[in-house]
């Protein structure tokens, strides 16, 4: 057999097993999203409401971050951001609070909304899961009516999904 019959070889069965394997990819997921009973995922109620989906998959596991919006004790409305992990978008995990720094920083104390994470492990600037959030904070006046007077956009970093670090963790 001459070299170019060898390449020629081996250009089709690498064809080939890409076509299984997207195809075996494509059944799948077709597979998953088919199994799926409604569009809702995660369901509010009349004291929680949940908000700015994004989804990362790791590992065929989906980690939804979202922004939980409930009526506290003191009948106050505060936001979160929180993570649920799910295997089949159907059942999850219970939605966990994810506490970064806000207790102090002035400009998210009110609150923490809106991760969306990205995997950028294999980025060598980086190496690590990052988050981009939204926080607000008191503001001048002091209080929740004017939260978005410090409206920015933070950021968090993480090996694992579950313990978070960002600029300067640990000092006040």
């Amino acid at each position: 057999m001459t070299f170019i019959s060898r390449v020629i070889l081996i250009l089709v069965a690498v064809q080939q097993f890409s076509s299984i394997s997207i195809a075996a990819t494509e059944s799948l997921e077709a597979n998953l999203l088919a199994a799926l009973d409604s569009p809702i995922i995660i369901q509010g109620d009349d004291k929680v409401a949940y908000r700015d989906p994004a989804v990362l998959c790791v590992d065929g596991k989906f980690h939804v971050f979202s922004t939980l919006v409930r009526t506290e004790n003191d009948k106050g409305i505060y936001s979160y951001v929180v993570q649920t992990i799910s295997n089949d978008l159907k059942s999850r995990t219970e939605p966990q609070i994810i506490t970064l720094g806000q207790k102090h920083w002035p400009w998210a104390e009110f609150r923490l909304t809106a991760g969306v994470v990205l995997d950028l492990r294999k980025d060598p600037r980086i190496g690590k899961y990052v988050m981009f959030f939204h926080g607000s904070g008191p503001g001048k006046e002091g209080n929740q009516d004017n939260c978005d007077a410090n409206a920015s956009i933070g950021i968090a970093w993480s090996d694992d999904l579950l313990n978070w670090d960002w600029p300067k963790k640990g000092k006040k």
